[in-house]
């Protein structure tokens, strides 16, 4: 019988375009042939450049954050553009399962981690990414859309699907405001698992208005606060009543006009 192509179940451009490379690069690391998978990257990245780099901190949570990066590429318009950085602390015991995608390591906290990733990071728009959030269908193309001209200097306010208020819990930003901050969040907050650095990215990036509002635009965050699932250790270490306290001291003291 004759065969059309189009029917075919492999027939699809996210497999040739994106999924195989990646697939392929990611064995390479995986077996510790990294010689070959950064011949296949560079080559790859002459005929695709990055547009937006999801820098994305975990801990104790391999699979979760493997997860992420699936869902997250799946429901990119355009995923070859997108460049995923995992960054870990390096007392981490479960981060070698992440090994086939060459994750940052280092010390301290989900901070440091954060900004390891946004240092290396090649995109113009620089999204923060961790283990539980839920982006909308073709995100990277929603996100470039909204942004605009991203030579600007620009921070992207999109909802979280449950908060009102104007927090950005979700860092999107633009390469020149990065640059302006000097990193993505202040590496005093490690000392708080992060407990309020967003509440200063909040602040200064009000202060300085180059807020985009696209509170229209829905990355679902899939926190046990909000989701009444059963929190595991990470997540009530990195709640505690401890953390909130010194976080709140650092914010105060870093941001007296606030």
């Amino acid at each position: 019988f004759p065969v059309t192509i189009g029917a075919q179940w492999n027939a699809q451009r996210a497999i040739y375009d994106f999924e195989c490379i990646d697939l392929y690069i990611a064995a390479a690391r995986a077996v510790g042939d990294h010689a070959e998978a950064d011949k296949i990257e560079s080559q790859w990245r002459k005929l695709k450049l990055i547009r937006i780099t999801v820098c994305h901190a975990t801990r104790g949570r391999p699979q979760e954050a493997i997860n992420a990066r699936i869902l997250w590429m799946k429901k990119a318009a355009d995923p070859a553009s997108v460049e995923w950085i995992f960054s870990c602390d390096d007392d981490d015991p479960k981060a070698e399962i992440l090994k086939p995608w060459a994750p940052l390591k280092g010390k301290g906290g989900c901070v440091a981690a954060w900004n390891r990733a946004a240092e290396k990071a090649r995109g113009d728009i620089i999204v923060q990414g961790s283990d539980d959030w839920d982006p909308p269908l073709w995100w990277d193309k929603i996100i470039a859309e909204r942004l605009g001209d991203t030579t600007r200097e620009s921070v992207l306010a999109v909802s979280d699907g449950h908060r009102k208020d104007q927090l950005l819990c979700l860092a999107i930003l633009t390469r020149n405001r990065l640059k302006k901050q000097g990193h993505l969040f202040s590496p005093e907050y490690d000392a708080a698992s992060g407990i309020y650095s967003d509440n200063e990215f909040t602040a200064r990036a009000y202060a300085d208005r180059c807020v985009l509002e696209a509170r229209d635009v829905v990355f679902q965050h899939n926190n046990p606060m909000f989701t009444g699932q059963k929190a595991d250790a990470e997540f009530l270490r990195h709640n505690s009543t401890t953390n909130y306290e010194t976080g709140k001291k650092i914010y105060e003291a870093r941001n007296p006009a606030c």
